[in-house]
């Protein structure tokens, strides 16, 4: 489980297509001090699991299903992604629950700003936008964030800093 508060933009040193998926490398220099193998990181809001570890970065080995359904099959070398490690029993819950299980990408219709806060538009599948509720909870590359106003076919966020 995570909340959507990230705690480290890390940086895409490597992406590797396979015939199985990808391998994707980040360096996090914050995130990996504290990480195993085997701990689950959300990468963008997507749930993985550290593969190997090495001077400040962590690998993740990327099922062709999580190319399909996120944003990760788009990262290049140098590209910015948000982390967030898993929580931890004790651990303060800021944020919303989240799972880390992407169901689909979304596009962003417009960025508005509007004094101290901005307003972003998403244009998401139908199926996402009829299942989400007003002032509902959503993640937006694993950043918890909370729904504003519901079109037909789009999410309003209001983001206030």
């Amino acid at each position: 489980m995570f909340t959507g508060i990230i705690t480290e933009v890390g940086k895409v040193s490597k992406l590797v297509n396979q015939a199985s998926g990808a391998k994707l490398e980040i360096w996090a220099s914050k995130t990996s001090h504290n990480a195993k193998i085997g701990s689950s990181i959300a990468v963008n809001g997507v749930c993985l699991t550290v593969t190997n570890i090495t001077s400040n970065k962590l690998e993740f080995d990327l099922a062709t299903q999580t190319l399909k359904t996120t944003n990760l099959g788009l990262l290049k070398k140098g590209s910015l992604v948000n982390l967030e490690p898993s929580l931890r029993v004790g651990d303060e819950f800021g944020g919303h629950i989240i799972t880390g299980h992407v169901e689909t990408t979304g596009k962003i219709k417009k960025f508005i700003r509007r004094g101290n806060f901005a307003q972003l538009e998403i244009k998401a599948p139908n199926e996402i936008v009829s299942s989400t509720i007003n002032k509902g909870s959503i993640a937006v590359d694993g950043i918890s964030l909370t729904v504003a106003e519901l079109d037909a076919d789009c999410l309003k966020i209001a983001i206030i800093p």
